[in-house]
C-alpha cells in the first residue's frame, strides 16, 4: 500500500489537501517525506501514512514457535485444560503444514481455531481421566464450576489453581465460590438456571385466543404484533435475580413483599388497559421494584407469565397449573395421563350448559381409578390457582358467572381457603420446598437428572442451607463444595 493511499485507491491530491486525511503533517514535514526523509514526524504517522516497514512485526523468534505458543494457550482454555503432547502436536503441525503452503499467519491461525472447535474435547464436557494430566481432577473441578456459575469455560485464574492442583483445597475452593459468585459472569447463572426451572420458555408460545382476548396483543403497524406476555416474562426472573443478588432465602420465591412491574404490567393485573403511549422496543422495558402488601400477589408462582403459560387460547388449565407446581415448586412431576383418556370438555357453553364449574366437571372425570390418584395429587395444586384468569388476572367468578372455588389441603394436612393460605401451607412445609429446590439446582450443576440415589446428597445440602435461612447463595455454596460435585465421577 502507497504512502497516503486509501485501499487501491492512490492518493491524488496536492499538498493543501493532506489534511483532508487528517495526517495531522505540515506541508514541510510532508515534502521531507516526500524527499525520503524517513525521520520524520514519527510519532504522528498513522494509519496509511507509515512507511511500509513500520507495519511488519519485528520478530525476535520464528513465526512457527511463536505460533505454537499461543496454540498451546488456546488449548488449555478451549478443552479447559492441558493438551497432551499428542494433541498439541496434532495442531501445531496442522498449522506448520498450512503456513508454509499460505504464508498467511492469520488464516492458518484460523485454520487451528476452527480445527479445535470441532472437538469433542471443545464440544462435550465430561471427565478427563487422571492419566490425562497430574492435575486433572483440578482441571475438571474447574469446568463444573464456570459451567454452573458461569455458563461458561474457566477463566485464568481458575486454571491457574487447577494447574497447581490447589482448586480441591477447601479454603481455596470456598475463596473461589465466593470470587465467582461476585463476578460479572454470574449473571449468565440467573440468566440461564432461572427461565429453566420455571420454564418461562412456554410464554413465548402461549397465544390466547385472539378474537376473545384481543387486548393481550399490542403494538407494531399492525397493533398485534407483540404479547403482553413479554412483559409478564422478567417479573419472575427479576424477582429471582434479587433473591440471588442480596442473599434473600429460597423462600421468598414463595411469597415475598416486592415484585417488579412495567406500566403496562401494572395496569394489566388491575384489569385495565394501558392509558398511555406503550412502548414496543421489548430491549428497554423499564421496570420499577414494587412493593407489595397484597399476598395474592408476590413469589414467583401467582405470575402472570405462569397462568399465561399454563392455559389453553380459551381457559385456564387446572390440571396444567397442578402439573406445573407439582414439577417446579415441589420438583415431583406427575405421570402422564394414559393414552385413551378423552380430553376433558370444559368450555364455557358447556358448563354454563351444565351449570357446572371446571372443578365440578373434572371431579366428575377423575372418579376414574386411572385417574383419582394422581388427581388426588394435583388437583389441589392447580385449583388453588383458578382466581387467576388465563390472563394471569384476578377473578372471584368465571364468566358463567359461578364463583371460583379455590381451597384444598397440600399434602392432606394443610387446609387453604385460597392462594394466600396456598402459599402458608408451602411455606409450613420449608423443607419440602428446599430440598424440592435444591434438587432442580443440583441437577442443573451436574448437568443431568438425578438418581434415587443422589436423594442423600439432597438432604446433606438442604441441611446444611438450612443453618442460614435458605438463603440463595448458601445453597449455591453448599452445592459447589459437596462431594457429589467436587469428586470424580468413577469410570
Amino acid at each position: 500500500m502507497a504512502v497516503g493511499s486509501h485501499g487501491n485507491e492512490p492518493f491524488h491530491g496536492g499538498l493543501n489537501d493532506i489534511r483532508l486525511y487528517r495526517s495531522g503533517l505540515s506541508k514541510l514535514q510532508i515534502r521531507s517525506i516526500a524527499s525520503g526523509d524517513q525521520g520524520v514526524a514519527k510519532e504522528e504517522m498513522m494509519g496509511s501514512w507509515k512507511l511500509p516497514e513500520d507495519d511488519r512485526p519485528k520478530l525476535k523468534e520464528p513465526v512457527e514457535k511463536i505460533a505454537h505458543q499461543r496454540i498451546e494457550k488456546f488449548l488449555l482454555k478451549a478443552f479447559k485444560s492441558p493438551a497432551d503432547e499428542k494433541t498439541l502436536k496434532l495442531y501445531t503441525g496442522y498449522f506448520d503444514k498450512q503456513y508454509k503452503e499460505s504464508h498467511n499467519f492469520t488464516r492458518s491461525m484460523k485454520g487451528v481455531v476452527s480445527a479445535a472447535m470441532a472437538s469433542p474435547r471443545f464440544i462435550f464436557v465430561h471427565n478427563e481421566s487422571d492419566q490425562a494430566s497430574p492435575h486433572q481432577a483440578s482441571f475438571n473441578l474447574a469446568t463444573r464450576l464456570s459451567l454452573f456459575l458461569w455458563s461458561s469455560i474457566p477463566d485464568d485464574e481458575l486454571l491457574e489453581l487447577a494447574g497447581k492442583g490447589r482448586l480441591p483445597d477447601h479454603e481455596v475452593l470456598n475463596g473461589q465460590v465466593d470470587r465467582m459468585l461476585n463476578h460479572r459472569r454470574v449473571k449468565n447463572f440467573c440468566d440461564s438456571f432461572a427461565p429453566q426451572w420455571l420454564k418461562l420458555n412456554n410464554v413465548v408460545s402461549a397465544s390466547p385466543d385472539f378474537k376473545a382476548h384481543r387486548e393481550y396483543y399490542f403494538g407494531g403497524d399492525d397493533k398485534i404484533s407483540y404479547k403482553r406476555g413479554m412483559h409478564m416474562m422478567l417479573e419472575p426472573l427479576l424477582n429471582f435475580e434479587t433473591v440471588f443478588i442480596e442473599n434473600r432465602p429460597i423462600l421468598e420465591l414463595v411469597d415475598s413483599d416486592f415484585t417488579y412491574r412495567s406500566h403496562l404490567l401494572s395496569e394489566w393485573y388491575q384489569g385495565r388497559a394501558a392509558t398511555y403511549g406503550i412502548n414496543v422496543n421489548l430491549r428497554d422495558i423499564e421496570y420499577t421494584r414494587t412493593p407489595l402488601t397484597d399476598r395474592r400477589y408476590g413469589g414467583v408462582i401467582t405470575t402472570g407469565a405462569v397462568m399465561v403459560m399454563t392455559s389453553s387460547p380459551f381457559r385456564s388449565l387446572p390440571i396444567t397449573r397442578g402439573s406445573w407446581v407439582s414439577s417446579v415448586i415441589f420438583n415431583d412431576p406427575p405421570q402422564p395421563p394414559p393414552d385413551d383418556i378423552p380430553d376433558l370438555k370444559a368450555d364455557d357453553i358447556t358448563l354454563k350448559k351444565e351449570g357446572l364449574t371446571v372443578r365440578q366437571k373434572l371431579k366428575q372425570h377423575s372418579s376414574d381409578t386411572q385417574c383419582a390418584g394422581c388427581h388426588q395429587k394435583i388437583d389441589p395444586l392447580g385449583f388453588v390457582l383458578e382466581n387467576y384468569d388465563l390472563l394471569g388476572r384476578w377473578r372471584d367468578d368465571y364468566r358463567t358467572g359461578l364463583k371460583v372455588d379455590a381451597s384444598g389441603k397440600l399434602f392432606g394436612k394443610h387446609a387453604f381457603k385460597d392462594v394466600v393460605g396456598f402459599k402458608d401451607a408451602i411455606l409450613a412445609e420449608e423443607e419440602v420446598f428446599a430440598k424440592a429446590f435444591v434438587g432442580h439446582l443440583l441437577s442443573y450443576a451436574l448437568g443431568r437428572e438425578l438418581t434415587f440415589a443422589d436423594r442423600i446428597a439432597i438432604g446433606e445440602i438442604a441441611e446444611a442451607s438450612k443453618e442460614d435461612y435458605y438463603r440463595m447463595r448458601a445453597v449455591i455454596k453448599n452445592i459447589a463444595v459437596h462431594p457429589i460435585f467436587t469428586q470424580i465421577t468413577k469410570q
